[in-house]
């Protein structure tokens, strides 16, 4: 009977641990990925599908917001207010992409580094390491919020949420980023 209560108090200190270690072993392969540059495997990280819908109400929201602040000073602010969704959607569908998330967990603008004009691109500003500074909160056995500071000093909140025993990042909010 000593051994089975044993057996079961270490499995719960193993799955306990597993748990709570898991979102730290997320951000550790996100940070070297991002500095790394592997796309591959900062995609294993991401949870695509809820990122998207995840980041399309967040930029739905601040759209509707800017175009219709003041809609009698701005009477086609409401009818832009009906393209943003249309807008949102095309954007996201080319910028999420793991090279653009990269970017944005180093806080910097995905199209800052693409140009219409021309296919050089401008030099980069000097940037420290990805997540070097960050704080953490467990929300649940679930949900895991990582804070850190963009390359211009705008928050970043970034929610890893649990799959299983894998911890992958569903959204991306930040604050004075566009």
């Amino acid at each position: 009977m000593k051994k089975l209560i044993i057996t079961l108090v270490s499995l719960v200190v193993i799955a306990a641990g597993l748990i709570f270690s898991g979102p730290f072993i997320a951000i550790n392969g996100i940070k070297s990925s991002v500095k790394e540059k592997d796309s591959d495997r900062l995609s294993t990280y991401i949870e695509f599908d809820l990122l998207k819908k995840n980041l399309k109400e967040q930029f739905n929201s601040e759209m509707l917001k800017a175009t219709s602040a003041d809609p009698d000073n701005n009477p086609l602010g409401v009818m832009v207010a009906g393209f943003a969704s249309q807008v949102v959607d095309g954007l996201l569908d080319t910028y999420l992409t793991p090279s653009s998330i990269a970017l944005l967990l180093e806080g910097e603008k995905p199209d800052q580094y693409r140009s219409t004009f021309n296919d050089q691109a401008p030099a980069k500003q000097e940037t420290s390491e990805p997540l070097e500074k960050y704080s953490v909160k467990f929300v649940s056995h679930d949900r895991f919020y990582v804070y850190t500071k963009g390359n211009y000093d705008q928050e970043i909140k970034i929610v890893l949420q649990r799959f299983g025993l894998d911890w992958k990042v569903t959204n991306i909010i930040f604050d004075g980023l566009y």
